[in-house]
């Protein structure tokens, strides 16, 4: 897992761009049956969620998978962490 922030999404094409602690910009796609956890603000914990819980600023987990240049990577899982 990576630690990012998302710094653009675009929830109806399933896309975002995040910049990891690093500094790397990533692009980022979203299949379908990505796993997306979000906080849970009563017990500071995370719960199952979907794409349009994540928005522009969010501090997230990834575990990604990069392709060939210009395609974006294929992300399996995120986690929101702020």
């Amino acid at each position: 897992m990576v630690e990012a922030t998302i710094r653009s999404i675009n929830h109806s094409e399933r896309t975002a761009v995040l910049e990891t602690r690093d500094g790397k910009t990533v692009a980022m796609h979203f299949p379908l049956n990505a796993h997306i956890e979000v906080t849970e603000p009563c017990s500071g914990g995370t719960q199952g969620g979907k794409l349009e819980d994540i928005g522009v600023g969010y501090l997230v987990e990834v575990d990604y998978h990069e392709h060939g240049s210009g395609v974006p990577c294929h992300c399996v899982n995120l986690i929101s962490i702020s």
